[in-house]
């Protein structure tokens, strides 16, 4: 016998008859929670707002009179001394992507004529300056370790150069990345 498989809606009930759907305890013990917290973080914000804020917002409140509070000496503010600028005032430093463009200038033929110098490493005690010397050494770099006074520290810094092509710098620089030293590239 042949069967109908075609689905068939259910006659609409009339809303009238039914009960309203019922929330469950839970729920109302959440929004219950959620209002008390979100009452509670607005007191915290009143509490925690400055006295001056306070004051002005509130001009009914009768005025204190501010106790008196003992004078501390006043330190006067250092300004910022810098000594770089008296350290290096002939070397500036070139970055990556100046040497970059430096190397394709001198494709081109428009190389600007300036001597290189590659900075190994700096360090405060003078065996580790000569075992980065060493490790240059090994690679086949020929560098030197000069002396630098910054404060009452001396630096042992180890430098390499001075080169006259960006492009024999760029080869340096990326052998040395390659074994994990970082290089700064000063410009006489």
């Amino acid at each position: 016998m042949p069967r109908d498989y075609k689905h068939r809606a259910q006659p609409k009930k009339s809303r009238s008859k039914q009960a309203p759907p019922k929330v469950s305890w839970w729920k109302w013990l959440l929004v219950l929670v959620l209002i008390a917290a979100f009452v509670g973080f607005l007191m915290f914000l009143r509490t925690s707002t400055p006295a001056s804020e306070t004051r002005a917002t509130a001009p009914h409140q009768a005025a204190k009179k501010p106790k008196p509070k003992p004078k501390k000496p006043v330190k006067k503010k250092e300004k910022p001394h810098f000594e770089f600028y008296t350290r290096l005032p002939k070397e500036t430093v070139v970055t990556d992507y100046e040497i970059k463009t430096r190397v394709r200038e001198e494709r081109v033929g428009k190389a600007k004529k300036a001597q290189y110098l590659i900075q190994a490493g700096s360090f405060k005690k003078f065996s580790d300056a000569d075992k980065r010397r060493a490790q240059l050494a090994l690679m086949g770099f020929e560098s030197r370790i000069e002396k630098a006074r910054v404060g009452n520290t001396v630096w042992h810094r180890v430098k390499l150069g001075p080169f006259s092509r960006p492009s024999a710098v760029a080869t340096v620089q990326a052998r040395l990345k390659k074994a994990g030293i970082d290089v700064i590239i000063t410009e006489k």
